[in-house]
């Protein structure tokens, strides 16, 4: 009897430790998504700003410069991360919105990387992610 309560235990034990680990892919790619989505918003923020700037009339050339050049720290900043993470490979489990973004940060880089970096992301279309 002593030897099935071990044996039971040990059971439990290791499903216990398996729903923990898949738990812990789930969170760690919410936690990624998470991530995308706020370099996307990052990204987008500033656009929007040097977008709202440019339409004025006369344009402020002195905002204008300064939020471009924060454009330029935003982009570099996101393709730091971003390179880091394509090192391993494009990150199978992300959402479609999560790998948007991704691509958008890409397509926001300077050629060197987007040469890098465009082949993962026609992978991803060309399965249909």
């Amino acid at each position: 009897m002593g030897r099935v309560v071990k044996i039971g235990a040990l059971l439990l034990l290791g499903l216990v430790w398996t729903g923990c680990i898949f738990a812990d892919d789930a969170s760690q790619t919410r936690n990624l998504d998470s991530l995308l989505l706020a370099l996307r918003d990052r990204d987008q923020a500033v656009r929007r700003e040097v977008l709202r700037l440019s339409q004025q009339s006369p344009s402020p050339v002195d905002s204008l410069l300064s939020a471009y050049a924060r454009m330029q720290e935003v982009d570099a900043g996101n393709q730091r991360m971003v390179a880091g993470l394509l090192e391993e490979g494009w990150p199978e489990e992300i959402s479609d919105e999560a790998g948007e973004a991704l691509w958008l940060v890409i397509d926001h880089a300077d050629l060197e990387m987007q040469r890098r970096f465009m082949p993962l992301v026609e992978e991803q279309m060309k399965a249909g992610r």
